[in-house]
């Protein structure tokens, strides 16, 4: 009878990733016979190119400001005629010496505490003076340009291009930084602490409008930070061109994310951008091109995401959400949509936007190895999908439910060349936050280090549940954003603000990441390198000492907590003891008439078991089932068909599925009834 369920008396615990790297043909070398501990895998959001983002990306000011008044501007935001340049308002340490440039002459040049040494270069039509800013704290810097020429020939009033304002190398400074610097050097120290830089707030993820290529902000534009008109608070972004100079310069890995409403084409493009380089203005398509901007460095990772939060429907993240939202609805409306192959029947739409979060990140992961090559997916080149954190609303299940059960054909036969999840995806899972009750208003300095999932208690349940969905696809266990979160609610804002630089953060940020290694997490990516008390590992760019930087200081310096969740290999785990199951994924199909939880005839499709290998070993995979006639039984090992058998009768009669090898680490095991059903007793590696 096919389609039948598992009883109740059956499942065991589990769910995996190790062995990714094996599937990927690593595993072929023999290991080092003393191989280094496993290093603690963190990365670091930056922010957006805005006058009062505290980051302050760039060494040239102009990138980052509003943008020019008083005058037409041309397609990259050069003024056409006399104007004024509002460079920023509002930040702090802003003082000192900055060095101004421009292409073509003005007669005068007017801002800040005086402009001084105007000079023109008639032979090169360049313009060079000094800018002295004297305001230490906040303060606003306006630029006016009189009596402008673009050429020399051209008379009064027609604008300049290329305006430049180098910052001091350091607050207060006589010394500016070289027009040969792109970015600023305390950001670059800071996130060298880690070994990726994400980023999200850079390319102005969030409420992205950008469809096509053409739609890209580059490197030619004026600025980076004026409005842009339907874009959300980080306005358009910088260029992918600066954000591949950026890991290059500081030599770490890359984190980016794909706007939500991009076409293949902008897909196809910045893939063939990252891997070849791009002039800034018409992409390369082939190796042969001669890049002006060069390629992200081979020796560095890629991490590439779809958009960001695609669940949240707030402010913030609402154009990307309901973008998503109704291109699935419609999806399925058309007839014949992967997002409801097993026969979903979703009224709100939502869950069909969770799963296209998954087939949209299968479709760019095929765009990004049709640049890269087979060779470089999941080793050097590493889609993720990314979802809320300990399942919530069932955001990862889904994801999961449609790379395994579609993709995989592990319910069907759906696709004609299936591959595991860790063919498309190299890592999945939600945030990795931790949190004291934010909107208590009786929060104390004492207990917030216990409140909330600032409790580690309290925060386990959320690993253990991401760890068995993920480790049972074969998955690495990936964080886009985490960290401590002291979120302003309106309520207890002293008490977070003063726990930010309290001793205790640092031994909460350092419990927390081995919790997190513990349960077989990789790379975690802390939010966000500089920002206020609620997210920032510094509140200052210049100031790299503060209680969470020095947990992370500490990390680096320090192995990764070994992995202690899942049943240790060799070993068995109890049917009953499953990490997570088809429950609530599938239709019943004949002879599951029941789901209800505990009753000893709940029935499942398939269920699965988390594993832990503490060394590199070979393992048989062994499944004990019951009243299994005319049954059978599947059994995937890190999300890779191991095989398909049929159950012999008799009570905990053994199928052996053969050997696997398991790598130090988290692994899944799940089992599936194909056919009738069965009652399953346990599963072992012996």
């Amino acid at each position: 009878m096919t389609g039948g369920g598992l009883r109740g008396t059956a499942w065991g615990r589990g769910a995996a990733f190790g062995t990714v790297l094996l599937l990927a043909g690593v595993a072929a070398a023999a290991p080092p016979a003393t191989p280094p501990p496993p290093e603690n895998l963190m990365g670091m959001g930056i922010g957006a190119p805005l006058d009062w983002v505290r980051d302050c990306i760039y060494a040239d000011v102009v990138r980052m400001s509003r943008g020019f008044q008083g005058a037409p501007l041309d397609a990259d935001g050069w003024p056409l005629g006399d104007a004024r340049l509002e460079v920023w308002a509002d930040p702090r340490n802003m003082h000192g010496t900055y060095a101004l440039t421009f292409r073509g002459r003005a007669e005068r040049v007017t801002g800040g505490d005086g402009v001084s040494g105007l000079v023109y270069d008639a032979a090169r039509n360049t313009s060079t003076a000094r800018v002295q800013v004297n305001q230490s704290g906040p303060s606003a810097l306006y630029l006016g340009f009189v009596g402008t020429r673009r050429m020399p020939s051209d008379p009064p009033g027609t604008g300049i291009t290329h305006v430049r304002l180098m910052r001091p190398v350091a607050p207060g400074s006589s010394n500016t930084y070289p027009l040969t610097a792109l970015f600023h050097e305390p950001l670059k120290k800071l996130v060298s602490k880690v070994q990726v830089v994400r980023f999200m707030d850079f390319l102005a993820t969030n409420n992205n409008q950008q469809v096509t290529w053409a739609d890209r902000p580059l490197p030619s534009h004026a600025t980076y930070g004026g409005a842009a008109p339907g874009y959300g608070w980080q306005g358009k972004g910088g260029p992918w061109e600066h954000a591949v100079r950026f890991a290059n310069e500081v030599r770490r890995d890359a984190w980016i994310n794909i706007p939500a409403k991009a076409d293949d084409d902008y897909v196809r493009n910045a893939a063939l951008m990252l891997r070849y380089g791009s002039d800034g203005v018409n992409p390369y398509r082939s190796p042969q091109a001669n890049p002006v901007h060069a390629p992200l460095d081979p020796e560095l990772k890629l991490y590439v995401e779809y958009s960001n939060e695609l669940w949240n429907s707030a402010p913030a993240f609402a154009v990307q959400a309901r973008y998503n939202h109704d291109q699935a609805v419609a999806e399925v409306k058309a007839g014949r949509s992967p997002l409801a192959f097993d026969g979903l029947k979703d009224p709100g739409g939502w869950t069909y936007g969770w799963r296209r979060v998954a087939k949209r990140t299968v479709e760019i992961s095929i765009i990004f190895r049709s640049v890269f090559g087979d060779a470089a997916m999941m080793s050097r080149v590493r889609p993720v999908v990314m979802t809320q954190q300990g399942n919530d609303q069932d955001t990862l299940q889904q994801v999961l439910r449609l790379l395994h059960g579609y993709y995989g054909n592990g319910e069907g036969d759906y696709v004609a060349e299936p591959h595991p999840p860790s063919y498309h995806v190299f890592g999945a899972g939600g945030s990795a936050y931790y949190n004291p009750e934010n909107d208590s208003p009786s929060l104390t300095a004492d207990g917030i280090w216990s409140s909330g999932t600032m409790s580690i208690d309290r925060w386990v349940p959320l690993l253990r549940k991401d760890a068995d969905r993920i480790a049972a696809m074969g998955l690495r266990r990936v964080a886009y954003e985490g960290g401590p979160s002291m979120d302003r609610t309106g309520k207890s804002e002293g008490v977070k603000a003063n726990a930010w630089g309290d001793p205790r953060m640092r031994s909460a940020l350092l419990d927390h990441h081995d919790a997190w290694s513990a349960y077989g997490g990789d790379l975690l990516v802390y939010f966000t390198a500089v920002h206020d008390y609620q997210w920032g590992f510094t509140q200052d760019i210049y100031d790299l000492d503060t209680q969470k930087l020095r947990a992370v200081d500490e990390l680096r310096g320090r192995p990764r907590a070994p992995p202690r969740y899942g049943t240790a290999i060799p070993g068995g785990a109890d049917g009953k003891a499953f990490g997570f199951s088809s429950r609530g994924w599938d239709r019943p199909g004949p002879g599951a008439q029941s789901y209800s939880s505990g009753d000893a005839n709940e029935r499942f499709t398939w269920a699965s078991y988390t594993f832990r290998a503490d060394a590199l070993s070979r393992r048989s995979v062994v499944v004990r089932v019951s009243g299994g006639s005319g049954a059978k039984v599947a059994v995937y090992w890190d999300g890779v068909l191991l095989g398909k058998k049929s159950a012999p009768r008799g009570s905990r009669a053994p199928i052996d599925f053969g050997p696997v090898e398991a790598a130090p680490g988290l692994h899944g095991l799940v089992v599936r009834a194909v056919e009738g059903s069965f009652s399953l007793d346990d599963v072992r590696l012996d």
